[in-house]
Order: structure tokens, then C-alpha cells, then sequence
């Protein structure tokens, strides 16, 4: 699928997203573009996601291609979780809420739990943790090869800058 198809498709949840970072936008919130994605946090996110599903405090939801964050700290904790949503939004387009909804659905009747229990979290989950770690260790090995450069200068006399020898 085209990368323009991939936006059209859920445009109609996206508006709305980027509608809700608008508003959020005014009373205070962060509003940034990353990497493709609409990001709100802050603001009056905080108290509306903190109670938007009473069993639990949301930490980010994702409306097709924005985000939406407690914080800072939660953006950024959950940003390869809510991008597998993203993915999942062009997949499905904008009947993904009702996919979704349904899916927790189907998890309560097979007796698990609807939130954690429900397909595209145990995707998101997944995948999102599976980039986090790919993330981490790309960083590591970043400067894991910083310091052998830095290192390889120390024994380098013609790279070593401001030395008499």
C-alpha cells in the first residue's frame, strides 16, 4: 500500500486526533510532529487520560496518525507501542476502533481480560517491545563505537590534536 493511500485511510480517526491535540494545544499541551506522527502530551491529556477508562490510567492512545500522551516521560515510554497502533490504523483504516472494540469483545468472552487481552495490544506490545529493545541496542552499539573511536585517537598520534610530539 502507497504511503498516501496509508494516510487517506484513516484520515477521518486522524482529524479527529488532530482536532483533540488542537484543543489540548490551547490549554497548555506540548504539540510536536515525530517522525511522521502528530504527538500531543501534557496539558489537560494528563486528567483526561488518567480517567478515560476506569479501570486503569491511559498512559497514550493513538487516533490514527496522532498521539496522545499523559506527559512527556509517557510519550516517550510508549512511542514504539503507539507507532505499532499507528501501523495497525493503516491497516484497518478508520473502522479500526470498531476492529478494535470488537477484539476486546472477543477477548472478555474467551474469559481474558479486554484491554490486555485484545489482539492488536498483544501486537502493539510485542512489536513495541521488540523495537524498544532493537532502539536500545542500536544506541548501545552507537556508543559502543564512539568509544573506540575516541579510543583509537588516544593511540593515534597523527589524530591527536593540540600535542607536540
Amino acid at each position: 500500500m502507497n504511503s498516501f493511500v496509508r494516510m487517506l485511510w484513516p484520515l477521518p480517526v486522524t482529524l479527529f486526533g488532530a482536532a483533540c491535540a488542537g484543543v489540548a494545544r490551547l490549554f497548555g499541551a506540548r504539540v510536536q510532529l515525530h517522525s511522521g506522527v502528530l504527538e500531543a502530551s501534557g496539558g489537560p491529556l494528563t486528567a483526561v487520560l488518567q480517567r478515560m477508562y476506569p479501570p486503569m490510567s491511559v498512559a497514550a492512545i493513538t487516533l490514527g496518525h496522532v498521539v496522545l500522551a499523559q506527559d512527556a516521560e509517557q510519550l516517550e515510554r510508549t512511542r514504539a507501542h503507539e507507532r505499532v497502533h499507528v501501523r495497525q490504523y493503516e491497516r484497518w483504516g478508520f473502522l479500526f476502533p470498531l476492529i478494535y472494540l470488537a477484539a476486546s469483545g472477543v477477548a472478555l468472552v474467551q474469559g481474558r481480560e479486554g484491554y490486555r487481552g485484545n489482539v492488536f495490544e498483544e501486537e502493539a506490545e510485542a512489536m513495541g517491545a521488540g523495537a524498544s529493545r532493537c532502539e536500545l541496542a542500536a544506541e548501545a552499539t552507537e556508543r559502543q563505537r564512539h568509544a573506540r573511536s575516541l579510543s583509537n585517537q588516544d593511540l593515534d598520534p597523527e589524530k591527536r590534536v593540540g600535542s607536540v610530539y
